[in-house]
């Protein structure tokens, strides 16, 4: 019920049906995932390669998770062509950018936000070429792309294919 105070989220059935799957997906994932975990946080505080390994599994999961924030997909057609019919995507660049200041800002934090990964990939395998990296980061949004296309309040356009390219080589240069 917090969502209220997420403009212009709403408390619904879907909500409460989507928490509950939540809730549920977090303890299966508990019980047989603690121990990977606990492997994963041993492996970052050992340092030298495997710490880096480590931090790429953490940054990536961080990542795609706030990728996905705030986890309000849609659930039916009549939802899907709301989205459609909405300012939040489009094939180049979303129409929902206002004023050209919020719009850098927009843009540029998608570059920001993926290049400590970037940095990541680079310690890990430091023979990569950047353009196999920007190559990654572009396949990584062709992926992420449609799927916060699904978000309500997901914002979704092409340009962010080469935005996230371009963040993961800069961060790995």
């Amino acid at each position: 019920f917090t969502q209220i105070f997420f403009a212009p989220r709403t408390v619904s059935l879907n909500d409460l049906l989507a928490e509950t799957l939540g809730s549920i997906g977090g303890i299966v994932l508990f019980k047989f995932g603690r121990l990977r975990l606990a492997r994963l946080l041993d492996a970052f505080f050992e340092g030298g390669r495997s710490s880096v390994y480590a931090a790429i599994i953490a940054y990536s999961a961080f990542y795609f998770l706030l990728s996905l924030f705030p986890y309000d997909f849609i659930l039916s057609l009549r939802e899907l062509q709301w989205k459609l019919n909405s300012d939040n995507w489009g094939w180049l660049i979303a129409d929902s950018c206002s004023g050209w200041l919020r719009c850098s800002a927009r843009q540029a934090s998608e570059i920001v936000a993926i290049a400590p990964l970037g940095v990541f990939i680079a310690l890990a395998a430091p023979g990569l070429s950047y353009r196999r990296i920007f190559d990654f980061g572009a396949l990584l949004s062709l992926i992420l792309e449609p799927v916060q296309l699904l978000l309500a309040s997901g914002v979704s356009q092409g340009l962010s294919v080469l935005w996230r390219g371009l963040g993961l080589a800069a961060g790995a240069a």
